[in-house]
């Protein structure tokens, strides 16, 4: 089989990222991060405060991006896994996702 052209190219610059650490942040930060600042995240939301005033201030604090609805979305499944576990209510979003019995309308 013949050599592809620009083949050793691409070795150079895949054993380039393979010694380097990732740009950005990794799978299962906004994750990370609601489940951590789980109980801040709670009162911030219960005292009123939006979602994207929220992430602004942590990408601030953390210095790393974070997307408010990124963040909003895993603090509701944080929410719910909590609310199996402790059986506390969990906080009403309008995200669709978790909202109703999970059928359809029609």
């Amino acid at each position: 089989m013949a050599e592809l052209e620009g083949a050793p190219a691409c070795r150079v610059a895949l054993a380039k990222l393979a010694k380097s650490e990732p740009v950005g942040k990794p799978a299962g930060c906004a994750r990370f991060l609601a489940r951590e600042f789980y109980t801040d995240l709670r009162a911030a939301r219960l005292a009123g405060h939006p979602w994207r005033r929220i992430a602004e201030e942590m990408s601030c604090a953390l210095k790393k991006r974070i997307l408010w609805q990124t963040l909003a979305f895993n603090f509701c499944v944080v929410d719910r896994e909590y609310e199996r576990e402790t059986g506390v209510e969990a906080l009403p979003t309008r995200d669709k996702r978790f909202s109703g019995n999970g059928k359809k309308k029609r």
